[in-house]
């Protein structure tokens, strides 16, 4: 009775695809109102500072203000900065769930997803599906940053949506001979080189999407099809990037600074790579079977707050026991079309989320970067289930695999703990500062990290801002650290600074020749964070 139901919703949404969107986007704006005001660390650093530098010039002349991330492409936090800055401010629940968009249109293409591989098995969307669905949106990863603005959540959208339409091209190699696959081609890859321009922690997904294009295109014009692809892919990144990249070139040297400085070699700062190794794995066997170890513990392996999530170990097993299978299961389809292009677009997900996985290994093992390939975990396990049942004789096999299948589907969705990375109940607006006003001609020291986030709140006539973190004081001997030093040692009006710890914030300025004058502190009011200061200083 229950499979019934959900077939004819899903007969349902597959009549009414507008109509089963506006329903997926209004679960994604009531998720993300229900969680409430988004403060994670990310916000406060950089997520609002840099786009009101990159609209008010304020990128060419400010000095790191919001640390190694001052040097972020904007273009994807402009949204929400528009959002928390014009009318909508007072209406925070509303600018929630404008955010939450993000997180519905992606449950959208899951769903999607699941239904196209459904249909290429011959078969109707029924309970399975459904399940495999829910379990792929409701991950640590992507439910946890539903309506956040670390903006993994549309990044990821944009993947799916290309991997989407890569199967929905893919029945053209089987001869059903459809029109403009070049062109489908090219829109798929433009809004693939799109997510990687927007945010570098998509690049992982360039080469798995390629490997799927790979997989799916027709025998004959394969490489075309991957040329296509690569070139719109390239199109887009410089649409999304070219002109921060160009920015940051012409100032520094290093297109994709402070990233990859161990290669462009930009005397700003020193030879670093720039990303974060704290969670990649360590030893032989984390590097084999890192997933198993956040399956079974919370823990903070792949995050930065604890975690539980067996999602990663589901596609585990998949990519390695499907993966086996297949060229068994390719010998027995033989040459028939509609077999071959199901086994096809099996390979082509294997791929996808195989080569995804092991780049994100390799350059972060941060698990809220890692959201397209938990999207597809429930998918991928329901097709292992499915495939170990084929195999077996008799009901009773049968039923102990689909008892398997609802134990797995438990646990999933009931052992799993996920990361809050920073939330509280709505305030009046969606960002409140109250900061006291600046003198006119005043240079802003933002000491420490997670703080700019006041910045573009500070009232104050041809005010200018540097930031003093880890950032600048590792850079002390190259340009940048040269920069702050003479910024500070040439100003010739008032100076600040906001701080959060007097004594730490002390000790960083007695480096650049100043003290705080601590009796001189004014509090800035905050629903974001309330524990900050603005200081005089004294040289």
């Amino acid at each position: 009775m229950i499979d019934g139901f959900v077939r004819r919703v899903f007969g349902w949404s597959a009549r009414h695809p507008l109509g089963a969107l506006a329903l997926c986007l209004l679960v994604g704006a009531l998720t993300s109102v229900l969680l409430g005001q988004d403060i994670n660390w990310d916000l406060l650093n950089y997520h609002l500072y840099n786009p009101w530098a990159w609209l008010t010039g304020h990128a060419n002349d400010d000095v790191a203000v919001a640390g190694l991330q001052s040097y972020y492409n904007p273009l994807p936090d402009i949204p929400y900065y528009l959002l928390v800055t014009g009318p909508l401010n007072a209406w925070p629940r509303v600018v929630a769930a404008l955010q939450g968009l993000w997180y519905g249109a992606l449950i959208y293409v899951v769903g999607v997803i699941v239904i196209e591989f459904a249909r290429r098995e011959g078969r109707a969307a029924g309970l399975g599906e459904a399940l495999a669905w829910w379990i792929g949106v409701s991950g640590s990863a992507v439910m946890a940053q539903a309506g956040a603005t670390f903006n993994e959540v549309p990044l990821a959208m944009l993947v799916l949506t290309v991997f989407a339409m890569l199967l929905r091209i893919a029945p053209a190699a089987d001869g059903a001979g459809q029109r403009g696959v070049g062109w489908k081609l090219l829109l798929a890859g433009l809004l693939a080189g799109v997510a990687v321009g927007l945010k570098p922690t998509a690049i992982v997904y360039a080469p798995a999407l390629a490997a799927a294009c790979l997989v799916l295109a027709p025998r004959g014009s394969r490489m075309r099809h991957v040329a296509l692809f690569g070139v719109a892919g390239a199109t887009g990144v410089l649409l999304a990037y070219g002109a921060w990249g160009l920015h940051l070139y012409r100032m520094t040297g290093n297109p994709l600074f402070p990233l990859f400085n161990n290669v462009f070699h930009s005397d700003w700062v020193p030879a670093i790579n720039g990303t974060d190794a704290r969670f990649r794995p360590h030893g032989v066997l984390q590097w084999l079977f890192y997933p198993f170890e956040w399956s079974v513990r919370k823990s903070r392996l792949v995050s930065e707050f604890p975690m539980r999530d067996g999602r990663l170990a589901v596609v585990w097993l998949g990519v390695v026991a499907l993966g086996a299978m297949l060229p068994w299961r390719l010998r027995r389809a033989g040459t028939a079309q509609a077999q071959r292009a199901g086994l096809r677009a099996e390979m082509a997900l294997l791929l996808f989320v195989g080569v995804a996985y092991a780049g994100w290994l390799a350059l972060f093992s941060i698990y809220r970067y890692l959201i397209p390939v938990e999207a597809l975990s429930g998918l991928i396990g329901l097709l292992l289930i499915r495939r170990f049942a084929e195999q077996l004789r008799g009901r009773v096999a049968r039923r102990v695999w689909v008892g398997v299948g609802v134990f797995v589907t438990l646990l999933l969705l009931f052992g799993t703990h996920r990361p809050d990375w920073g939330h509280a109940p709505f305030a009046a607006h969606s960002v409140e500062v109250h900061a006291p006003r600046l003198p006119d001609d005043t240079l802003v020291l933002v000491v420490d990290q997670p703080n700019a986030f006041v910045v573009p709140f500070l009232q104050g006539r041809r005010a200018t801002f540097a930031g003093i973190t880890w950032f600048t004081n590792l850079a002390r001997h190259q340009m940048l650290g040269a920069m702050l030093r003479e910024r500070i040692a040439t100003h010739r009006g008032p100076i600040q600074a906001v701080v959060r710890d007097l004594p730490a914030a002390g000790k960083d300025l007695r480096r650049y020749g100043l003290t705080l004058a601590s009796h001189r502190c004014r509090p800035i009011r905050s629903n974001l964070d309330d524990d900050l200061k603005l200081c005089a200083l004294n040289r």
